[in-house]
């Protein structure tokens, strides 16, 4: 998230998104958006860096009976789950292991669901020893 500062002697007005900022001079901003582009806006700072991943969980299961919980730490905005390097066949439940049926992921297989925060949690039940990996991003 870059941070710029108005160097001007003006306001300078902005859209951001949806909206339009107005900045002071001498005023600071830090955007996720690239303003460099704006006359009388110079970046002041790099960081913090822009990163769309939020968690991501290196799985590895024993057996068919070692299953697996994945959190989702940060569930305030939509996101998307991906799971992937799948070398063993899944059966995954969302929230619960009552929440039936469970989806069934193949060995191989890469799947994408989009979570518009109704999914806090990820039960693994795998059909044998095997490895996934879990990555929960930002919904763009």
């Amino acid at each position: 998230m870059p941070t710029y500062k108005n160097i001007s002697e003006n306001p300078i007005n902005i859209n951001i998104g949806l909206t339009t900022k107005r900045i002071e001079p001498n005023e600071t901003i830090s955007t996720y958006y690239m303003l460099d582009n704006i006359e009388g806006l110079k970046r002041i700072s790099d960081e913090p860096y822009y990163n769309p991943i939020l968690q991501t969980e290196d799985l590895s299961f024993s057996s068919s009976s070692d299953v697996k919980t994945v959190v989702i730490t940060d569930n305030t905005m939509p996101t998307v789950i991906r799971i992937t390097n799948v070398t063993t066949d899944l059966d995954v439940y969302f929230n619960s292991e009552s929440n039936t049926p469970a989806f069934p992921i193949l060995a191989g297989e890469t799947i994408t669901i989009k979570n518009p925060k109704m999914i806090d949690k990820l039960i693994i039940h795998p059909k044998s020893a095997g490895e996934c990996k879990i990555i929960i991003l930002r919904k763009f």
